[in-house]
């Protein structure tokens, strides 16, 4: 399958929230808008911004810890990932689209400020009820990228108008985590 990597540069247009799948993952959500910027055609040196592209990012286990402890609205970020277009129903019943990506590096955009970095303080044997509330050195074997494997993972996608869609709804539905037909449907 192919697989499209992409690269945004935005702002937080909220506080991200973070939580702990039913397999013990923490995971961290937050949108990104992302707004286009060129030069001014009046040749005046300024620039002319157009309309904003709105993004839903996920992070997953110590990337998405560190996203929580890091990141607040308004802040300035550069994500990389790879996107996904979903689709989904809404409450109601309408179908919505919605534009994720799974982040795999995320930082703040050090054009428009400065940061100051702290590495994550290394932890064993935490509960999943501790993971929330501190930031261990989480390494899971066979996911270097940090995302789950959806063959065997379940996972929760949020839409951009709120709404969680699980992956046994998207099972149900004959999709995979991109929208799109899944394989043991298709046969």
């Amino acid at each position: 399958m192919f697989e499209t990597d992409v690269t945004i540069r935005g702002r937080l247009v909220g506080d991200p929230t973070s939580r702990v799948t039913t397999a013990g993952l923490p995971v961290t959500s937050f949108r990104v808008a992302a707004t286009e910027r060129r030069p001014a055609p009046d040749s005046s040196g300024g620039w002319t911004e157009g309309p904003p592209s709105y993004y839903g990012v996920s992070a997953w286990r110590q990337l998405g810890l560190n996203c929580a402890a890091s990141l607040k609205k308004g802040q300035p970020v550069v994500i990389r990932g790879r996107q996904r277009v979903v689709t989904y129903t809404k409450a109601d019943g309408t179908t919505g689209v919605d534009v994720q990506i799974d982040a795999n590096v995320v930082g703040h955009d050090l054009l428009l400020g400065t940061t100051t970095f702290e590495k994550s303080v290394r932890r064993s044997h935490q509960s999943s009820d501790d993971r929330m509330n501190s930031i261990p050195d989480f390494q899971h074997p066979g996911h270097e990228d940090g995302l789950p494997d959806p063959a065997t993972e379940p996972f929760d996608l949020e839409t951009a108008d709120g709404q969680v869609v699980g992956s046994e709804s998207l099972a149900q539905s004959g999709l995979d985590r991109s929208g799109r037909e899944s394989e043991s449907s298709a046969a």
